[in-house]
């Protein structure tokens, strides 16, 4: 999997930057871990020198520069029960 580290955090939008040649594709899923819970967000923009723009899917309070975050591979998941499969 892709790690990359936080560069900024503006609200509900983080700067994540990765190795150069491994940026994850737009609408991917990534993680980071604060205090023991996973929190994801949305990869929305490439904005040059191998950063890219996210969108917070939860708070991003307590979110700092320097953080690990991982790419998943794919887009968010959530998951479903047995009614709304049908």
């Amino acid at each position: 999997m892709k790690i990359g580290t936080i560069t900024q955090v503006s609200g509900p939008v983080v700067d994540v930057e990765f190795e150069a040649g491994h940026l994850p594709k737009i609408k991917e899923a990534l993680s980071v871990e604060l205090n023991g819970q996973t929190r994801v967000m949305e990869v929305a923009q490439h904005i040059g020198g191998d950063v890219v723009r996210c969108v917070m899917l939860s708070a991003s309070e307590g979110l700092h520069r320097d953080m690990e975050v991982e790419a998943t591979g794919s887009g968010i998941q959530v998951p479903v029960g047995e009614k709304t499969l049908g």
